[in-house]
């Protein structure tokens, strides 16, 4: 388990993934940076369980927003992983090639 809470920018983040259209259950992204490159893609959404089709609705329409608005780069793959609104790990997910 881990914290429900997001982070500022986090949470700014998905306010303007939303105002473009993105999910609205996803209520925080954050993302942080990796040693070799690839990004880890922090999301929160108010789900409570796992759905494997919502969550690649999800991943595709956020990975999307944010290479168009945001600039990230995906050349070297990314990393999701998507919490529950209790905090509970509900995805995760390793593109990198």
């Amino acid at each position: 388990m881990t914290s429900t809470a997001a982070a500022p920018t986090a949470l700014a983040l998905a306010e303007r993934y939303q105002r473009e259209g993105g999910d609205e259950s996803v209520y925080a992204i954050q993302q942080e940076a990796d040693p070799e490159g690839a990004p880890l893609l922090i999301l929160r959404t108010t789900q409570s369980e796992s759905e494997n089709s919502l969550f690649e609705k999800q991943r595709d329409s956020v990975v999307s927003y944010l290479r168009e608005f945001e600039q990230l780069s995906t050349a070297k793959g990314y990393r999701m992983e998507v919490f529950g609104r209790d905090g509970s790990l509900l995805h995760r997910w390793d593109a990198r090639p």
